[in-house]
């Protein structure tokens, strides 16, 4: 029994044109959902500090996962560890960070600070 399609769908160069389209479209709505993994140098800023004299690592590394559309929207800009410099004690300090200093969207996990803490040294009396 033959099946008698359209003379435009039976042409081969038409079949492949909407084969690709159609197997670009499942790709495209597939890739959007792919979870993936993105890493960043985050600089650490201090805000409410009482002195200017602080010592401490300038970044740290940070890795993200989310879903493909989420970790591109993600600006790297954003990526920012935020201290608050109003608990410090002078001396030496060990500050152990997390999504917490972050500010990730819900839509993103952290998955890997590098280093985990930081150590710094405050100290009140110096001028600069």
């Amino acid at each position: 029994m033959k099946i008698n399609l359209p003379a435009m769908i039976q042409h081969r160069h038409i079949t492949r044109i909407y084969s690709i389209i159609l197997g670009y479209s499942i790709w495209f709505c597939i890739a959007q959902h792919q979870v993936i993994s993105q890493t960043y140098q985050a600089p650490i800023y201090f805000y409410d500090i009482k002195t200017e004299y602080v010592i401490a690592p300038t970044s740290i590394e940070i890795t993200v996962q989310g879903n493909r559309k989420e970790v591109y929207k993600f600006k790297k800009e954003h990526a920012e560890i935020h201290l608050d410099g109003s608990k410090f004690k002078e001396g030496n300090q060990e500050i152990v960070l997390g999504k917490e200093n972050l500010f990730l969207p819900d839509t993103l996990k952290l998955v890997d600070l590098v280093p985990g803490h930081i150590s710094i040294h405050v100290d009140y009396n110096k001028k600069i």
